[in-house]
């Protein structure tokens, strides 16, 4: 393997370290706001946000992920890190 490729992996391998702790923060975070509402409002039933983020996130999106990446990757990161989700699940 030449110099040049380790590095380039080296780097993959920190960005998707980097993803890891994200998505962790972003479902930390996820529960919090499902715990809140559940508090102040005895009920999580919260409007869908998710056509909105999908929406924010493809206007955004400055490429070289197509906007229908970003939508499938994002539908499913959403959906993962629900509030309500038992962390346990695979």
């Amino acid at each position: 393997m030449t110099h040049r490729l380790e590095e380039l992996l080296q780097a993959l391998e920190r960005i998707d370290t980097q993803i890891m702790v994200l998505l962790q923060q972003r479902c930390t975070l996820s529960r919090k706001v499902h715990a809140i509402k559940e508090r102040q409002e005895g009920s999580t039933a919260i409007p869908d946000r998710g056509p909105e983020i999908l929406s924010r996130l493809t206007r955004s999106n400055p490429g070289p992920l197509s906007d229908q990446m970003v939508v499938s990757l994002f539908s499913h990161i959403l959906s993962c890190t629900e509030g309500g989700r038992d962390s346990e699940q695979n």
